[in-house]
């Protein structure tokens, strides 16, 4: 019984501090002994492999195999309880987002576009240096955290390493895509104060990345803050005025040089409910980013087809109309069915001048490299609903 105290001291021990999946070298010796204390030795051994292996699971993309967003909270929590206010830019966080992914998805599949999610996650990984982290947060954003200590140049070092290996030509089994990439920067402790401030800020810095359509590295501002808040305003507004149909399409001729209507370009006019005067240049963009520009371009479109019937009609004739089409439309996989529904409904198969869709400030990435973009846009131009990248001035 003198014998067995310490060997079962040190178990006692290794059950005690299970939770912390360490288990000394003394007491996995005692794994060798053939008694009741091995047996129990045994025993321990592989219920902290077990727990290992489910804290593993836990924290890994299933996907990729890198960090998930799990990972990611234990990371940013046991940072920041090692992190003060006086310390001066000891990491940084950032939201990687690869751009164009779910148009990558819709146009390839599902199963190819995890293919290249591992080949990315690979690729960024591979950019990393030590004390530097990844991890998935879902469709292609990537959290990615800078080593601790770091200076503001190593941090801008790291953006423009995982923006570089994010924005590639990748081969899937169902064929090649080509991505962009942006990343949203929080320094912290600077600009965020706990890991709910630090997502919500990169997230912050991240959507002026997507406002201005274009793979970029931001750091985040309190500015950007604001303009999320009028943003999220105007899409409630919005969503709102198209529930209630109080969106306004007003029609302006365009003349030739004998002062004949040779098209009409069309734009929609909106008050919101303060009673300001809200421009396209503001709704648009905020009806990209809350998914509500597929509801708007369809009543658009309604729109113009009901008063080229009116026209027709009227006077049984109708010039060329142009509606303006959002880029974000074009990667929408529903994009042709619906207009030449549209279209056939409300013309009633009359032999009339097309509807033209113009399709303004159309960004080179997309368009050279989207697949559904470039399908979408040979489709419209093969049926009854044409388009142009040009204004209907240039007609």
């Amino acid at each position: 019984m003198v014998r067995a105290f310490k060997p079962m001291h040190r178990l006692t021990e290794a059950v005690h501090n299970l939770g912390s999946s360490d288990l000394d070298p003394e007491t996995v010796q005692l794994t060798e002994r053939s008694d009741e204390i091995g047996y129990l030795a045994r025993g321990l051994v592989k219920a902290t492999n077990t727990q290992d292996g489910l804290v593993d699971q836990a924290t890994t993309d299933e996907v990729t195999g890198v960090h998930n967003r799990a990972a990611l909270l234990l990371e940013l929590e046991s940072r920041f309880e090692n992190t003060t206010h006086d310390e001066v830019d000891p990491f940084a966080f950032m939201i990687l987002n690869v751009g164009g992914f779910e148009g990558i998805r819709t146009s390839l599949g599902h199963q190819a576009s995890n293919e290249l999610l591992v080949d990315l996650a690979q690729n960024v990984s591979a950019a990393l240096e030590n004390g530097e982290f990844i991890a998935r947060l879902n469709g292609g954003e990537f959290a990615v955290l800078s080593a601790i200590g770091t200076s503001v140049a190593d941090q801008a070092d790291l953006a423009d390493r995982i923006a570089d290996a994010a924005a590639d030509t990748f081969t899937t089994s169902a064929g090649t895509a080509r991505t962009t990439s942006g990343v949203g920067i929080v320094r912290i402790p600077q600009q965020a104060a706990d890991s709910a401030e630090a997502l919500r800020n990169a997230n912050f810095a991240l959507e002026e990345v997507r406002r201005a359509d274009r793979g970029d590295v931001v750091l985040y501002h309190p500015i950007l803050s604001s303009r999320f808040e009028r943003r999220s305003f105007i899409l409630n507004e919005l969503r709102q005025a198209l529930a209630n149909e109080s969106l306004t399409m007003l029609f302006q001729p365009v003349l030739d040089r004998d002062g004949d209507v040779v098209a009409v370009d069309s734009h929609v006019e909106w008050t919101d409910s303060t009673g300001s005067h809200v421009g396209p240049g503001e709704f648009v963009p905020a009806a990209e980013a809350g998914g509500l520009i597929d509801e708007l371009g369809m009543w658009m479109m309604t729109e113009a087809c009901q008063q080229i019937d009116s026209w027709v009609e009227a006077f049984d004739w109708s010039p060329l109309v142009s509606v303006d089409v959002s880029p974000a439309q074009l990667l929408n996989k529903d994009l042709v069915a619906s207009s030449s529904t549209c279209w056939n409904n409300t013309q009633q198969q009359r032999d009339v001048s097309h509807l033209i869709f113009a399709a303004t400030q159309i960004p080179p990435r997309q368009s050279g490299t989207d697949p559904m973009y470039s399908s979408n846009s040979r489709s419209l131009g093969s049926t009854s609903v044409s388009t142009t990248s040009d204004r209907m001035a240039h007609l």
